[in-house]
């Protein structure tokens, strides 16, 4: 239903992500290991614009993994009716770390 919903709101920024053959292009790119695991390794869309000011999502992704007791993190665009965009991370801790979401938003701010 979203999809169509899409496609009959925005059909050109539809059909840029969704190809005739029904892939969907995220602008992610990467590869697949040897046990087919795919491992995403940059992007090709670089930028989320926050109130119309570009934001790189890796300049953030580098201040969260500096935070002790984050293994990774991925940060992305999120729909936000405030702002047009917002940045969400997705942070995945090392081993029995105990951290917490608002640890790592207060690191990101200082």
């Amino acid at each position: 239903m979203l999809v169509s919903w899409c496609v009959k709101v925005r059909r050109t920024a539809t059909s840029a992500t969704l190809d005739s053959e029904g892939w969907i292009h995220t602008g992610d790119i990467g590869y697949y290991d040897q046990q087919d695991f795919l491992d995403i390794t940059d992007r090709s869309k670089d930028l989320i614009k926050i109130k119309a000011y570009p934001v790189s999502p890796h300049e953030l992704e580098e201040i969260v993994k500096q935070y002790e007791g984050v293994s990774d993190v991925a940060v992305v665009g999120v729909k936000y009716q405030r702002l047009g965009e917002a940045l969400k991370a997705f942070v995945i801790l090392k081993p029995k770390a105990k951290v917490t979401a608002a640890q790592i938003q207060s690191h990101g701010e200082g």
